[in-house]
């Protein structure tokens, strides 16, 4: 099966969800550039072949940008896949691995330019039959409608068919096609309810990956759905709901009040144990927000207590910017509290809208004298972080969720030794350790200053991909300055990000009231009272926490001044071998010129300066040799061996030094250590052949004829299996250069000669083909696929 581009894909699907182009087509056109020599994309085939209008074109294309721009890569088709899946596991009518099994090769499929939905790959599969999942079907399909443009969801249960009405976030028109709801209808289309939330996933892995951490039979899924869909389903009994699975919204009365007085009107955030609603308390008249347990009767008496004193510790301090807490109640197995509706922007978005340095000092001092109060009041906050902080009109910070307060006047023992509680990148190192005991107002302070940090750097002091990375990085690095980051930032005020930051408690703030103050005074354009540790105070303090490390380092910094100063000498000596080198260019040019006298005079010269290479050795060697200078010659060939001791040419040079002077059992020692090292080397065979003939050996001589013929044809065999693989790449030129080197080492092999007559064959040279042929017919008389091609 052949794998498209995931652009092509989506635009495929993109065009099919807006209805331009049906199922059918889709998979044809994929058909029909599956078998297309030239290769061309989907979308260079939607503007070729002009099957769409270019309006059609303009939307298809803008869709793409927009979602690829921000990796949505989903479509309508995706979602109610998603919902279906959901919905078989929350009724158990599928396991997960089947589930996942079937999300798999949907996207094999499509990747194959096939486009079955998830129902139809079941069915097929017979994991279910369509008689089974056809109630499912259908009140998807009549309950909800999905917007093709931005995919936000309604619930259609009240509309007709046929009724149109504008989507309420991108104002495309849409069109009930298929409802089962009552006649009744509303009175407009804003009376529609908006009953999905956009899912986290943005593609069907991630998808994969939701439904792989559901548990094996879901009996219900209210992060899936808000409203419940309508079943028809009478083959499937229904099981009773999972009391793990409800929530606060259950225990409303029949007015729709939570204890006759909170109105929830929508989930405004989510944590890891916590939920909180905004809410209109109707006694009062006035909005608040409630916070409850996620567990309900599940949760541990330890999440319960935790939970119980944040609302304690917030309840002890009123402060105009930390948020206020009304109640604290039970109802059914949930804890909750009511506290003030705070209507704002999160920090954590508020400092990438490029606000005013000023503004987020401004900001920063009301954040730190809260603290300070709430310090005063024995509370730490010991989970400061921007998202924990709204700013509402005016720059007026609100600091919100104490789930980790500490009361310094009461031992809870929540937190034992060793465990990390908080968010790691602003956490101090005293808590990143797990040493909870040591967590203070200092280590608050931290916090602010690491919230300071990535507010006037748009970075993160410490980031990492993993949880441990992170905590490793605060105890065990410094971070980057933040004038390094953005050269723009005072001094000032990177000197009390550093002090707020200090790694070591008894260096920071003594108190937040301190940090606004050294705040207050920078905006006022005064001094600040913040000293920073001087160099030796800080290798001082390095050492004593590390002493052995730094022992190290102290050796290496002394061991690279020697280096240093060894270095220089050298490079004072590479000075004078690069003259050398020159020179010996020189000489090697001189030499190929034939002008020896010359050439020797150059690289003596050369020598003498202390340079010394492969070709210096050879071409001294050759001359003294030719001039009869014996000793010198056989100085440099020692020297060269000694130093290149694989060098197959100074090899050869001396076993002809050895000749000369009539040593052959050395000189045919040397000539087959240079066969060695190199078995295609040509002299040392002539010189072996001619010295085995001058000695009456004639049975080395023919071991050595045969020895060299048998390399030569299994090199010639290694060319032609390289050349065979380029015939069949169609790499003609290629596969001609490779069988010429063949046939110069075996002109006998008629395979050479065949193969070149099919590359000139291929290449319209006839008269080539014609040759080659006709030559491994004659190597082969016998073989009737030459004498056919011929």
């Amino acid at each position: 099966m052949p794998f498209f581009e995931w652009k092509d894909i989506f635009l495929a699907r993109i065009s099919m969800e807006q209805g331009f182009l049906s199922r059918d087509s889709v998979e044809k056109i994929f058909a029909l550039l599956e078998k297309e020599k030239e290769k061309i994309s989907f979308e260079e085939y939607l503007k070729r072949s002009q099957i769409l209008p270019k309006k059609f074109l303009q939307i298809i294309f803008s869709l793409y940008q927009e979602r690829n721009k921000h990796r949505y890569g989903l479509t309508c088709e995706d979602i109610e896949d998603y919902i279906f899946a959901n919905l078989l596991l929350e009724k158990g009518l599928v396991d997960k691995k089947n589930l996942l099994w079937a999300m798999n090769r949907q996207k094999i499929l499509f990747q194959g330019g096939r486009f079955p939905r998830l129902w139809e790959i079941l069915d097929k599969a017979k994991v279910l039959s369509f008689e089974e999942m056809e109630d499912i079907l259908i009140d998807i399909k009549s309950q909800i409608l999905i917007c093709p443009s931005c995919h936000r969801r309604y619930n259609i249960q009240s509309l007709k068919s046929g009724q149109q009405f504008p989507c309420l976030k991108c104002s495309k028109i849409l069109q009930i096609s298929f409802s089962q709801g009552s006649k009744q209808s509303p009175s407009s289309p804003g009376d529609l309810t908006f009953i999905f939330q956009n899912p986290d996933s943005n593609s069907q892995t991630d998808i994969i990956n939701f439904i792989n951490s559901c548990p094996q039979e879901s009996k219900g899924n209210d992060s899936i759905r808000n409203t419940p869909i309508r079943s028809n389903q009478k083959k499937i009994s229904q099981k009773s709901p999972n009391p793990n699975q409800s929530s606060l919204l259950d225990y409303r009365d029949k007015r729709g009040l939570i204890l006759n007085k909170y109105k929830i009107i929508q989930k405004i955030g989510k944590g890891g144990v916590g939920i909180v609603y905004k809410a209109l308390d109707v006694t009062l008249n006035r909005m608040v927000a409630l916070k409850t347990l996620i567990a309900g009767e599940n949760a541990t008496g330890t999440t319960i207590q935790r939970f119980l004193l944040e609302a304690k510790a917030t309840a002890k301090i009123r402060h105009s910017n930390i948020v206020t807490i009304h109640e604290v109640g039970q109802v059914g197995p949930f804890y909750f509290f009511s506290m003030e509706f705070v209507d704002g922007q999160p920090f954590d978005r508020f400092i990438y809208t490029n606000p005013k340095v000023e503004d987020i000092v401004k900001i920063m001092i009301k954040i730190c004298e809260a603290l300070h109060f709430a310090h005063q009041k024995g509370i730490i906050h010991r989970d400061l972080k921007p998202s924990n902080i709204i700013i509402k009109d005016h720059l007026d910070p609100v600091v919100m969720d104490f789930g980790l307060a500490k009361l310094m006047d009461e031992d809870t023992n929540l937190t034992q030794t060793g465990t990390t509680l908080g968010t790691p990148t602003y956490m101090p190192p005293e808590q990143a350790a797990g040493f909870n005991d040591s967590v203070d107002s200092l280590s608050d302070i931290y916090s602010l200053g690491a919230i300071l940090y990535e507010a006037v750097t748009k970075q993160k002091p410490f980031d990492g991909p993993t949880y441990v990375s992170i905590i490793y990085k605060v105890l065990s690095t410094e971070p980057t300055l933040p004038r390094d980051i953005n050269p723009s930032i005072p001094k000032p005020l990177e000197k009390i990000i550093l002090k707020a930051m200090s790694k070591e408690k008894n260096l920071r703030y003594s108190s937040a009231g301190e940090m606004a103050r050294d705040l207050r005074r920078y905006l006022q354009g005064e001094s600040i009272h913040v000293k920073l540790p001087n160099i030796f105070q800080k290798g001082w303090k390095n050492f004593r926490k590390a002493p052995f490390f730094s022992s190290v380092v102290i050796f290496l910094f002394l061991f690279c001044i020697f280096m240093g100063i060894f270095l220089f000498y050298k490079n004072y000596n590479s000075a004078l071998l690069l003259n050398g080198k020159e020179l010996a260019l020189i000489a090697q040019k001189e030499f190929e010129a034939g002008k020896l006298d010359k050439a020797q005079k150059l690289y003596e010269k050369a020598r003498q300066l202390g340079y010394f290479d492969s070709n210096l050795c050879i071409h001294l060697s050759q001359i003294y040799l030719k001039y009869g200078n014996f000793p010198l010659c056989k100085k440099y060939l020692l020297e060269g061996i000694q130093k290149y001791p694989k060098n197959t040419t100074i090899l050869y040079l001396l076993g002809e030094f050895h000749k000369k002077q009539q040593k052959y059992f050395l000189s045919i020692q040397a000539y087959n250590k240079a066969i060695e090292e190199n078995p295609l080397f040509l002299k040392p065979y002539i010189a072996l052949r001619d010295l085995y003939l001058k000695l009456g050996k004639k049975k080395e001589y023919q071991n050595l004829v045969r020895r060299f013929r048998k390399i030569l044809k299994n090199k010639a065999g290694q060319l032609l299996k390289q050349a065979i693989l380029s015939v069949e790449k169609e790499k003609w030129f290629t596969a001609i250069q490779l069988l010429q080197q063949a046939a110069g080492y075996d002109s006998t092999n008629p395979s050479i000669f065949y193969y070149l007559a099919l590359c000139h064959f291929h290449l319209f040279d006839w008269e080539g083909a014609v040759q080659n042929i006709s030559k491994a017919s004659q190597l082969d008389p016998q073989n009737n696929k030459y004498l056919v091609q011929r």
